[in-house]
């Protein structure tokens, strides 16, 4: 796990995601900011699976400043802290 967290935070860090407050909602930049947000969201349900909150709780947070609105990161977030 920490193999592919290293390798995908190399990959991450090639991304320009657009600046959520810039994007058009209501046009399709809405869904280019969840498939920028999407990987981030996907590492961290494998580390909250794995039983590693803090870093799922890192790569949740990394995908909610990429997509703030993005609503499943938003509840797992909240899920964790519980």
């Amino acid at each position: 796990m920490v193999d592919m967290m290293k390798e995908n935070e190399q990959l991450l860090q090639r991304y320009r995601p657009p600046n959520p407050a810039a994007v058009k909602r209501e046009t399709f930049e809405r869904d280019i900011l969840f498939a920028y947000a999407w990987p981030e969201f996907r590492i961290a349900n494998i580390c909250e699976w794995a039983g590693a909150k803090n870093d799922a709780r890192a790569w949740y947070q990394s995908a909610l400043q990429v997509d703030p609105e993005f609503s499943q990161a938003r509840e797992a977030l909240a899920r964790l802290e519980h």
